[in-house]
């Protein structure tokens, strides 16, 4: 049976185990070599920079760069090595939670006219720009994992801001669409959680206070967060004693 040992490293000081760790903006190099144990003719040798979820739930993948790096002839039992260099997006940022993580990956596929393409993916960790993982706090943030669903007029455990007079609550019933796409929605919405307290916040749903705010502000949150496929209610606080 025909086939092609595919092999991919990083650039030399990048380590392929453990999953070495690069940050957002940051560019990426590396190396991939095809040996075919039979003369074949590649039509195309793509190279993809992708991110992809695993656990709980519908399973997601993104592409975000993908290159056709060699078209050419492939001969018995001689490798071919052909680099490749991506430029790292900023998000989403590679996670690992109890129901879902994001995994990030530098996926080959070459394209030969065998039953069976051969494929590869060299793993890696996307950090942001401070070099932090989404799955680990920064070392200032203090995270309490709420345990039970919370009524939604008392304060969650992690740091919600104070209740302004003439504001609402958002509060989260559920997620009815992609569980990743929320949390992404989540992270642009509301700054202030990080990865971790928004995968806790979902965990602990229904009827979590994820915010308060000014009534206008809280409309264009919740309609953008119900567009990523949150459940979202908005409640007035109730009136202040006299």
């Amino acid at each position: 049976m025909a086939f092609a040992k595919i092999e991919m490293t990083f650039d030399e000081g990048q380590p392929f185990s453990p999953p070495p760790t690069f940050r957002a903006g940051q560019v990426v190099r590396g190396l991939v070599t095809v040996t075919p144990n039979a003369d074949v003719e590649c039509r195309h040798l793509w190279v993809t920079l992708q991110w992809r979820t695993e656990g709980r739930g519908e399973r997601e993948t993104g592409v975000a760069q993908k290159e056709d790096i060699f078209q050419g002839r492939l001969t018995n039992g001689t490798p071919v090595q052909i680099p490749f260099q991506f430029t790292l997006p900023q998000s989403p940022w590679s996670y690992s939670g109890k129901y879902v993580s994001i995994v990030w990956e530098v996926a080959v596929d070459v394209d030969v006219p065998w039953k069976v393409n051969p494929r590869g993916a060299l793993p890696f960790i996307l950090t942001g720009v401070s070099g932090t993982p989404a799955s680990a706090p920064a070392p200032n943030e203090a995270h309490t994992i709420p345990t039970t669903p919370m009524p939604v007029n008392t304060p969650p455990p992690f740091a919600a801001p104070q209740k302004a007079r003439g504001s609402v609550d958002i509060v989260l019933h559920g997620v009815t669409g992609s569980e990743n796409q929320v949390m992404q929605a989540m992270r642009q919405e509301l700054p202030r959680l990080s990865l971790q307290e928004i995968q806790d916040i979902i965990n602990a749903a229904p009827s979590v206070l994820l915010e308060n705010a000014a009534p206008e502000d809280a409309q264009s949150i919740a309609a953008r967060l119900t567009a990523a496929g949150a459940a979202i209610q908005i409640l007035p606080h109730p009136p202040e004693a006299p």
